[in-house]
């Protein structure tokens, strides 16, 4: 899933706006370019050790706000319509969603 993710010369608008997402709640600093999201995805399996161990009461209120208002409101950020551009990137998706339902009840 992460190998087919960071191949990407030029990524699915979607498919950057969500990994942009995962890396921000995730704490990489250069989250906002597809350079620094490949960097992050660089080692998979770190990577992907990271996502299973995340805890989502790490994140700051200012990354919850930031993720609230850029990403979630978007329409389109969900995991059916993130399917249609990238199988792989669905389930970081619905990652997302389901950190930021939990990370105020565990705050």
């Amino acid at each position: 899933m992460i190998t087919e993710l960071k191949a990407f010369a030029a990524p699915p608008e979607l498919v950057k706006v969500v990994l942009e997402c995962v890396c921000l709640m995730m704490g990489y600093k250069d989250y906002d370019s597809w350079r620094g999201i490949q960097a992050a995805l660089g080692n998979t399996k770190g990577f992907a050790q990271a996502v299973n161990e995340f805890k989502p009461q790490s994140m700051s209120p200012k990354v919850m706000e930031k993720v609230r208002k850029e990403y979630l409101s978007r329409p389109d950020f969900n995991p059916r319509k993130v399917c249609s551009v990238s199988m792989s990137c669905a389930p970081l998706c619905g990652w997302v969603l389901g950190n930021m339902h939990i990370a105020p009840v565990l705050a």
